[in-house]
């Protein structure tokens, strides 16, 4: 705190960053492997959406410009077209299941703990808006959610009760997929996979980390969907890929994502899974006691979408609608 005060942050973020590079080449490591040289802990499980909509790229189009006949000329689907196109990008989680905690699911309250019912698996989704040049651009988020973080894949100060995902599929102004991003629901670990076809060079940061792109967005011709490749325990994402479920895939429902902050409780009430302050209840880590200087309250924590700081320098979250652009150049 005393080196921030006195403007010497840059030497406090000098060892997060060499660490974060060491992170980023060990994940961008696996992104170079073949998908069927990834190691397997337990047994790969795929997760399909149950919804059986899938609007094809012309039918996108349609939604998107009908929805766009307001006085701002901002995409707003109604619900009907809310849940089509959420069915429509819904993706396939290709999960390394070794241990229970490798099963996402429902989020539950049990007495005054949370836990996650694997049996019902389950896809919160929200829809948010990012800009690209001078439009608005319409984002669909997919969040899932793990009882725990653990095993020898995860660093020892990260694991703890509940864990998740968020990934992040953003529909051009055409409704053609233009970025994918993810993070882990504490808001690390996020990374870009642009369309290359639409990037024209990625920014540069001085004095910071230049945004991570292990892996450019893969072509989905319209009869697969955008898969994820799930490693055991870390959770963190080691591919992406087009797919189509295998014939064993097991069926997740898509719910929204207020539902998480209105959990019914036994007594008949309900209660948001997060604090006043945008923190999961329960989801404490040991990573504030070693990260303190960074200025994130609760880091290591999960949190409520709009409480996602995604960088440990400088300022960056998730919800910033620039966030692309001040990353890429787009053509």
């Amino acid at each position: 705190f005393l080196m921030r005060a006195a403007g010497l942050y840059p030497l406090t973020s000098i060892p997060v960053i060499i660490a974060t590079r060491n992170v980023r080449k060990k994940v961008r490591s696996r992104f170079k492997l073949d998908v069927d040289d990834l190691p397997v802990e337990g047994s790969l499980r795929t997760f399909t959406p149950a919804e059986g909509v899938f609007l094809r790229e012309t039918g996108v189009r349609e939604l998107i410009e009908a929805s766009r006949k307001n006085a701002l000329g901002v995409a707003r689907p109604n619900q009907t077209q809310e849940r089509e196109l959420v069915a429509s990008f819904a993706p396939i989680f290709i999960q390394d299941a070794a241990a229970p905690y490798d099963r996402f699911g429902r989020v539950v309250w049990q007495g005054n703990r949370l836990a996650i019912e694997p049996e019902n698996p389950t896809v919160y989704w929200y829809i948010s808006y990012a800009f690209l040049e001078t439009a608005s651009i319409l984002q669909i988020n997919y969040v899932i959610w793990y009882a725990e973080r653990a095993g020898e894949n995860s660093p020892w100060m990260e694991r703890g009760h509940l864990d998740g995902l968020t990934v992040r599929v953003s529909l051009d102004t055409q409704g053609k997929p233009l970025m994918v991003d993810v993070m882990n629901n504490c808001g690390c670990y996020h990374f870009f996979s642009p369309q290359t076809e639409r990037v024209h060079r990625v920014v540069s940061k001085r004095f910071r980390l230049d945004p991570f792109v292990p892996q450019w967005l893969p072509t989905i011709p319209p009869e697969k969907r955008l898969g994820l490749r799930v490693n055991s325990g870390w959770h963190q994402v080691e591919r992406l890929l087009a797919t189509a479920p295998p014939p064993d895939a097991v069926r997740y429902k898509l719910a929204p994502y207020e539902a998480l902050e209105a959990l019914p409780r036994e007594d008949g009430r309900s209660e948001s899974m997060f604090n006043a302050r945008g923190i999961a209840k329960g989801s404490d880590r040991i990573e504030p006691l070693i990260l303190f200087s960074m200025g994130i309250p609760s880091v290591g924590s999960m949190r409520q979408r709009g409480n996602h700081p995604i960088a440990l320098t400088g300022r960056v979250h998730f919800d910033d609608p620039y966030l692309f652009e001040e990353n890429f150049i787009f053509k």
